[in-house]
């Protein structure tokens, strides 16, 4: 299975970056929602084209039921690693919350049940 840990920094409201999936690289945005409290997530074609923008829940699908030409061919999961259940908290990434990129062929087999 191969599965890519994105690094994601810890403690700010606020962050962006570029990735890699699959050899395409995306843009990704992370916006902690006071109001909310809970992290929104927007992704973007490597030319800044909106692809999609998802309330991030822990150990979901971020890119589940998403269909557009430029998606990722895998999946996106905010994994929490103390299984605890509960909405992901501006000061969890890094610690508790690892984002996890599962390539398409694994997402094809866990499918499959395999």
């Amino acid at each position: 299975m191969t599965i890519r840990r994105i690094p994601m920094p810890k403690g700010v409201p606020s962050f962006s970056m570029r990735v890699m999936l699959e050899q395409v690289e995306y843009q990704l945005e992370f916006d902690w929602n006071e109001r909310a409290e809970r992290w929104f997530m927007l992704l973007r074609t490597s030319a800044g084209d909106l692809i999609t923008s998802r309330k991030v829940l822990p150990n979901w699908p971020l890119l589940r039921g998403l269909v557009h030409a430029s998606r990722p061919p895998g999946e996106l999961v905010a994994i929490d690693g103390a299984m605890l259940g509960t909405p992901i908290g501006i000061g969890d990434w890094g610690e508790r919350i690892m984002l996890d990129y599962f390539e398409a062929a694994d997402v094809a087999q866990i499918a499959a049940g395999a």
